[in-house]
C-alpha cells in the first residue's frame, strides 16, 4: 500500500469515527465530520464530500435507529409530515448545490461554510442546556405545537440544509423534535436518526445522479468506519446522561471545525 492511499484511508477512518459518534450520540449528519476532513486534508470537491458523507449516513443512521428502537426510543406518530417535507426539500437542495459548486467561487464558499458550520454546531452543543430544552410546557410552545404547518416548514428548512451542505440538518431536526414537538432527548435522537436514514439515502442518490463522480476508496472507508462507531455510540447514547452526550459531541465538532479552518487557510 502506497503512502498516499494509506493516508487517505486513515483520514477517512478518522472522519467516519467522528461521524459515527455524532450520529449515535446526537443524531447529527455524518457530513458534519466527514466533509471538513475530506475537503481540507484530501482536497476533495465539497460536492463529492457531501455525497460520501450522506452515503455514510445511510447505514450509520439505520443501525443507530435500530439500537434506539430496541430501547423503545423512536416515535413516528408525529413525525410523518416532517419526514415528507424534509425528503422533498433534500432533493431540491441537492440539485441547487450542484449548480452552486460548479463555479470555483461557489465551491470555495461552500467549503468554508461547511467548516464554519461544524465549529458553530460544536459550540452550540457545548453551551446548550438539555434541561432547558426539555421544558416544553411554555404557552408559546404549546401554541406552536398545535399548528399543522410547523412540521412542514421545519422539514423544508432541514431538507434544504441537508441537500445544500449536508450539515446542520440533524441538529435542527433534534431541536425541532425536543423543543417544538416535545420529545424526550433519547426519543428525539432515535426518531431523528430514523428520519436521517431516508434523508441520507435520498440526498446521496440525488447527489450521485446529478454528478456521478465519487472516490470509492474513500466512500468505502468512511461508510465502514461510520457504521462501526455509530453502533457503539448509539449503545452508549441510550445510557449516558444527555448533558454528557451534548458535551462530547460539541467538543469533537468544535475542535474539528476550528482545526480544519486553520489548516484550510494554512495548507
Amino acid at each position: 500500500m502506497n503512502t498516499d492511499l494509506f493516508f487517505k484511508i486513515l483520514i477517512c477512518i478518522a472522519a467516519g469515527a467522528g461521524a459515527g459518534i455524532a450520529t449515535g450520540f446526537a443524531g447529527l449528519s455524518a457530513v458534519a465530520f466527514i466533509s471538513p476532513l475530506l475537503v481540507v486534508l484530501l482536497k476533495m470537491p465539497i460536492y463529492q464530500t457531501v455525497t460520501i458523507g450522506l452515503a455514510s449516513d445511510i447505514l450509520a443512521s439505520l443501525i443507530s435507529a435500530v439500537t434506539y428502537h430496541e430501547s423503545g426510543n423512536i416515535d413516528l406518530r408525529h413525525g410523518k409530515e416532517l419526514l415528507i417535507s424534509t425528503l422533498i426539500f433534500t432533493v431540491l437542495g441537492s440539485i441547487a448545490a450542484f449548480f452552486i459548486t460548479r463555479h470555483e467561487a461557489g465551491d470555495e464558499a461552500m467549503s468554508i461554510f461547511s467548516l464554519v458550520s461544524a465549529f458553530a454546531v460544536g459550540v452550540s452543543y457545548l453551551v446548550r442546556s438539555p434541561e432547558r430544552e426539555q421544558e416544553t410546557s411554555h404557552p408559546f410552545l404549546e401554541r406552536i405545537r398545535s399548528k399543522k404547518w410547523v412540521p412542514w416548514a421545519a422539514g423544508a428548512y432541514i431538507g434544504s440544509v441537508c441537500g445544500l451542505q449536508g450539515t446542520g440538518g440533524g441538529m435542527m431536526m433534534l431541536l425541532i423534535l425536543t423543543v417544538v414537538m416535545g420529545f424526550q432527548h433519547q426519543t428525539a435522537v432515535g426518531t431523528s436518526v430514523f428520519i436521517m436514514t431516508f434523508i441520507a439515502a435520498i440526498g446521496a442518490g440525488t447527489h450521485y445522479a446529478v454528478y456521478p463522480e465519487v472516490d470509492f476508496t474513500a466512500l468505502f472507508a468512511c461508510v465502514l468506519s461510520t457504521l462501526i462507531f455509530a453502533r457503539l455510540s448509539a449503545i452508549l447514547g441510550n445510557r449516558l446522561p444527555v448533558k454528557v452526550l451534548y458535551r462530547i459531541t460539541g467538543l469533537l465538532l468544535a475542535l474539528t471545525g476550528i482545526s480544519m479552518l486553520v489548516l484550510h487557510f494554512w495548507l
